[in-house]
């Protein structure tokens, strides 16, 4: 079409020259006749020679002019013609032209219109939005008319400054694409990339813009860095976690070729990395083929994970094993990681916890035949007092009955107060508040007063088969000893005493021997019923005895044995038993040989002899007590005496008994009383009359108790229940 135009425009120009030519022509032709018509006017010139001269001009120029009228005439036609024809294709061609260029307007406004992209139409100078498509409005969000009157630096986040920077770096790079971030009418902001191309209509340059949101791709893309991130940190938190768990991790192929072991593994196998993998697994154990119980092998074959513990021999220790398939593509095993435990210290954890276990319900078993057994023990002495005191106030009752029942009832109740003295001593071994309060004393004369005791205690059973018998030859100690001469006793009273009671003939023999310097061996024997294998492994436990059913033949609490190995412990030996079964038992204990030093004085709570037949005629004694079978007790005891006494039934009353009565000569004072306490209560008598001597009597029976006692100002100390002995020996000691 451009071909054909610039044709006819050629042809066109030509016609217009050929038009030019003719009118040249014509101008000379008019010239050439002014010239003849002027040499013709020259008078000079002969009439005859202008005629020729004019007429010669005429025909020449005739000649010529029609030649070149005629030629010209005929282009001239044809230049019109020329020119007619192309005036008529002219406005042929502009119509076409005019009808494609309406038709492509109309196409590009509908493909600009219906187009499902984002476009704009900007003025390049003002930078004023021409027209939006519908996408343009739709994602925007703003009304076509408004939006039309925006211009692109209303919907981006940047300055003008930047964009204009931005827009001139691409310009630069010869670049056409553009990022910016634009915010749309609902305030939201988006990250789109914009791709502008500039094109003429007309006479008028204009900017095509296509916007492309492209939000959540910059989303999935920050998203897609995040996730690689986090899966770098994953890989490296896993990696992290592999080499920090304690436990033996490793990863095996189907042909037990180690692929890789957490630092466990390495430090478990003294080896290192390269030295570990690529080998069997079996073979880094030390063995040339794979254990007789395979954890991988067993996951190979069953594709599923396995658990089960193991005893190494090599390793002397429990071992759990635990492995895991993983899964290809394919869904086929191609990788086991197998995990090792240690267990051995779970195993022997669980082994002592089982057996703490059993101990527990043996104990607690043991509580409950020990409340059943001491239920029986205390009731029946209570049973004996209860029912002897009742025959007591019978009228007819013979002297001779009368003197036995109450023979009985002090039996009883010493029984009584030796089950609350085991109950109070293995309280305070558990309790930790045993004290020891040691003291010089001849080891001997403890023997002999033990040895008088039990011998009474057995003439007056006419037990006249079980002999008593103090070795003689082994008591080589001639000069004191220093130890807690009360638990030593209390030591032997339980061993002689548990000898005789399950000996009915025969012999129970003790003594002690010198082992070395440091070490005194004293030793228990009986020829009684002895004790099975079984019943020797549990003779010192709490609450145990041989025979624990309800037919048994001995009693007792159970404590005995168990106390006294506590005791033993506390003084720093120990206690073990031989025994056979009806061949009698031996009992041994070892205890630190310590001399006391020679200047010494005996124990300050030693009372020299006196005469408690002696009458105190004259003697003014107070007794403070609240309770009342306690103070009528006491009074009874001390009326034969013939001493004048007073009472008193709280701190302050005895304060105040002491004010008034000049006269008292010793205080009996119970140390838990109402109003004021007796400690208190003696303090303050104390300033009063210094040297009045003041004898707590408290049933308090704990040793360290009568050491606070004496701390406080007390000038003796007396446990309930009340001796009359006792009481007597230490009244006519400060009286007499």
């Amino acid at each position: 079409m451009k071909i054909l135009y610039t044709k006819y425009y050629l042809i066109g120009l030509l016609s217009i020259w050929t038009i030019i030519i003719m009118l040249f022509l014509i101008y000379d032709y008019q010239e050439t006749v002014s010239e003849v018509q002027e040499v013709t006017s020259n008078e000079k010139i002969f009439q005859t020679q202008k005629d020729t001269t004019r007429n010669q001009y005429l025909v020449n120029h005739e000649k010529r002019s029609y030649f070149v009228f005629s030629t010209l005439w005929l282009l001239g036609i044809i230049g019109i013609w020329i020119g007619f024809k192309m005036f008529q294709k002219q406005n042929i061609f502009h119509s076409e032209k005019e009808n494609d260029l309406k038709r492509s307007v109309e196409k590009f406004k509908k493909y600009f219109e219906d187009n499902l992209a984002i476009m704009l139409l900007i003025d390049p100078i003002s930078k004023r939005i021409s027209d939006a498509n519908n996408s343009a409005v739709k994602f925007y969000g703003y009304p076509k008319e408004d939006f039309l009157k925006m211009t692109i630096y209303d919907v981006n986040l940047i300055s003008v400054e930047e964009i204009n920077k931005k827009m001139k770096v691409a310009i630069m790079q010869k670049s056409n694409h553009l990022s910016f971030k634009h915010k749309l009418a609902n305030n939201d902001i988006r990250d789109v990339e914009v791709y502008a191309s500039p094109f003429e209509f007309g006479e008028k340059k204009i900017m095509s813009i296509i916007v492309h949101d492209v939000t959540e791709q910059k989303n999935a893309e920050k998203a897609l860095i995040n996730s690689k991130k986090r899966l770098l940190e994953t890989s490296k938190l896993l990696e992290t976690l592999f080499d920090a768990v304690p436990d033996v991790i490793g990863v095996h192929d189907n042909d037990h070729n180690v692929i890789r072991y957490n630092k466990a593994g390495y430090d478990f196998l003294n080896l290192t990395r390269e030295e570990v993998v690529g080998k069997k697994c079996y073979q880094l154990l030390g063995c040339g083929q794979p254990c007789d119980r395979c954890a991988t092998t067993e996951v190979y074959k069953t594709r599923k994970p396995v658990k089960f513990e193991r005893f190494d021999e090599k390793l002397d220790g429990w071992f759990e094993v635990r492995a895991y398939p993983i899964f290809d593509d394919n869904a086929e095993v191609f990788r086991v990681i197998e995990l090792l435990q240690d267990i051995t210290e779970r195993k022997q954890f669980i082994n002592e916890l089982k057996e703490a276990k059993e101990k527990a319900e043996e104990s607690d078993r043991l509580k409950s035949s020990f409340l059943t057994n001491m239920s029986h023990e205390i009731r029946t002495p209570m049973n004996a007092i209860l029912g002897f005191t009742e025959l007591l106030t019978s009228d007819n009752l013979k002297a001779q009955s009368k003197k036995e029942y109450v023979k009985i009832i002090q039996t009883s109740g010493n029984h009584l107060l030796d089950i609350i003295n085991d109950i109070i001593d293995i309280s305070k071994i558990d309790a930790e508040q045993t004290s020891l309060y040691e003291t010089d004393f001849d080891l001997n004369t403890l023997l002999f007063e033990i040895y008088q005791f039990f011998q009474s205690l057995i003439t007056e059973k006419g037990n006249n088969q079980v002999q008593l018998l103090l070795n003689h030859d082994k008591l080589d100690i001639e000069y004191p000893v220093f130890t807690d001469k009360k638990i030593l006793k209390q030591i032997l009273i339980n061993l002689i005493g548990n000898a005789i009671k399950f000996t009915d003939k025969g012999s129970v023999e003790f003594g002690y021997e010198i082992k070395n310097s440091d070490t005194i061996l004293f030793k228990v024997k009986d020829t009684g019923i002895g004790m099975t294998e079984d019943e020797l492994q549990f003779v010192f436990d709490r609450f145990r005895q041989g025979d624990e059913t309800y037919n048994r033949t001995f009693g007792g609490t159970g404590l005995g044995l168990a106390i006294s190995k506590e005791f033993v412990e506390l003084l720093g030996g120990k206690i073990w038993v031989e025994s056979t079964k009806d061949n009698g038992s031996v009992f041994y204990f070892t205890l630190p040989l310590v001399r006391a030093l020679k200047n010494e004085q005996a124990s300050p709570t030693k009372k020299q002899e006196v005469d408690i037949t002696k009458k105190l005629d004259g003697k003014t004694i107070l007794i403070v007590e609240d309770e009342e079978y306690s103070l009528l007790v006491l009074e009874e005891h001390l009326k034969p005496s013939g001493v004048n006494i007073l009472k008193a039934g709280d701190g302050l009353h005895a304060i105040q008994m002491c004010v008034n009565h000049k006269e008292i000569d010793l205080i009996l004072m119970d140390i838990q009383l109402p109003k004021l306490d007796g400690i208190q209560a003696t303090q303050r008598i104390k300033k009063i009359n210094p040297d009045l001597p003041i004898i707590a009597q408290t049933a308090h029976a704990l040793h360290e108790e009568k050491q606070k006692a004496l701390s406080m100002g007390f000038s003796d100390y007396l446990t309930k229940p009340i001796s009359r002995k006792d009481l007597f020996l230490l009244v006519h000691s400060y009286l007499s």
